[in-house]
């Protein structure tokens, strides 16, 4: 879910190994150092009995399995992992450029030439899709070589509009096609480097309930305590993952962009982490470090608050609990989704945001998660494969805002932040529905739809009058 943010605070990045359209239709608008202690951590909640993960199915009941008893099922989900292309071999002098674009399912990756000078040479990787025959490919610009890549034909391309600029593409199976752009660089390293890359393809990740081999809490705390530049007066960890703290980060307005950390969030976001607040000794200064849960390399160092409303939110996946499951729900959720007191956090941070053109209203908000399927056959228009494929059980939450007007006052539906066609004139209701997932939104301006009402809850909450 996107999130507005804003100014005031710097960060310091530790390494880079890190990695989460609208149309309208009637009245719904779709829119370092030291010995690290390992420890086999598992939270409150079982396995899938088979082995195997189910996704976007609960398992259990947890009956019987101590510390287990508040999680009535386990819910298993999948992502798209985002695939890799690096080169191996590059030409002289030439650096991992920060206009990387990371976190995408598709990403490239820069290369700059280490120089003052401006508009220095650059080489770009990169790949997508493409199910056609590569001799119906044309990057747009004449042919001047067919060379073989890896024993696959390639297509070597120059010319206008660009002079200075060489792409070399192939194919290295039936549906990826891979591309090494350069601009000021001879047409023969060009080659050279697209001889030499290395790709693993995005796939299906399987996310982990468990975090399985991680270093413990304490080690957790002594590598961030050594990642910062003041004496500690207390430190706090919570095990979570990168999609959740980067969620809650953004949600509590921390930083302008976390993406204008070079690699900040590049590498899995499923991944577990510790996240360490750590307090001077003086009552002044306080600091978040993320700790690589699996290796205890800090990679990330922020300022903070002394307790920010985020830290609190966030679930520590680390704790057991005998009486009730972590996160505000009865079902236990694999990492890289959002508990539902995660997900609750960041929507009521979104809510102290008044919605336009209901000052005269009162808001109610219900959250339920789902799979991406599901919500697509409960509203396609809406649904629109949430930035990933139909058939993918991806688990999604879905947020449904109810806007009733005020005793005595009606409201315009469509709102008119809403996307609407030319010429529309919106009606005066009582109230509507904004049902939204992550990149889309749907607005009702009368019932909410049947099959949206129906939608099962994968995580239902622990007290109904949450939700």
């Amino acid at each position: 879910m996107a999130n507005r943010m804003t100014s005031g605070y710097g960060f310091r990045a530790h390494a880079m190994t890190m990695w989460s359209g609208r149309g309208i239709s009637g009245a719904v608008v779709c829119a370092v150092s030291g010995t690290l202690a390992f420890t086999a951590c598992t939270p409150a909640g079982p396995a899938s009995p088979s082995g195997h993960p189910s996704h976007g199915r609960p398992t259990g009941p947890a009956s019987g399995h101590p510390g287990q008893a508040g999680c009535v099922s386990t819910i298993h989900g999948v992502m798209y992992g985002p695939g890799r292309l690096l080169p191996t071999w590059l030409p002289s002098g030439f650096r991992r450029s920060a206009a990387t674009q990371a976190g995408f399912a598709m990403p490239t990756e820069n290369y700059t030439l280490a120089t003052k000078r401006r508009n220095p040479p650059r080489i770009e990787v990169g790949f997508a899709n493409f199910a056609r025959p590569f001799a119906e490919f044309s990057g747009g610009r004449p042919a001047t070589d067919y060379p073989s890549i890896e024993g696959h034909r390639g297509r070597l391309e120059s010319g206008p509009p660009t002079a200075r600029q060489i792409s070399v593409y192939w194919k290295p199976d039936g549906l990826h096609l891979l591309n090494v752009t350069g601009y000021k660089v001879p047409a023969a390293e060009v080659v050279t480097v697209a001889k030499n890359v290395w790709f693993d393809p995005p796939g299906l990740v399987p996310l982990p309930v468990s975090p399985g081999r991680i270093v413990s809490k304490r080690a957790a705390i002594s590598m961030a305590q050594h990642a910062i530049d003041f004496a500690t007066r207390h430190s706090m960890a919570k095990l979570t993952s990168w999609a959740e703290v980067a969620a809650m980060i953004q949600a509590g307005r921390v930083a302008t962009d976390l993406s204008s950390v070079p690699g900040a969030f590049a590498s899995e976001r499923w991944q577990p982490i510790w996240t360490v607040l750590v307090a001077n000794t003086t009552g002044g200064a306080t600091a978040v470090v993320l700790i690589n849960a699996a290796t205890g390399q800090p990679l990330l160092t922020a300022s903070a608050a002394d307790r920010p409303a985020w830290f609190s939110a966030l679930t520590d996946r680390s704790k057991t609990a005998v009486h009730r499951c972590q996160g505000g729900s009865l079902a236990r959720l694999p990492f890289g989704v959002l508990t539902r007191d995660e997900e609750a956090f960041v929507v009521t941070a979104r809510a102290q945001h008044p919605i336009p053109g209901a000052e005269n209203a009162q808001a109610t908000t219900q959250l339920k998660l789902t799979t991406v399927p599901a919500m697509n056959r409960a509203a396609s228009g809406i649904g629109g494969c949430v930035q990933q494929s139909c058939s993918l059980e991806q688990l999604v939450w879905v947020i449904v805002t109810t806007v009733r007007a005020n005793p005595g006052s009606t409201l315009a539906c469509l709102p008119g932040w809403a996307d609407s066609a030319p010429g529309y004139r919106p009606s005066e209701v009582r109230q509507y529905f904004w049902v939204s997932v992550p990149g889309n939104y749907g607005v009702y301006c009368r019932n909410l739809p049947a099959p949206i009402m129906r939608l099962r809850d994968l995580s239902p909450p622990l007290n109904p009058a949450r939700s």
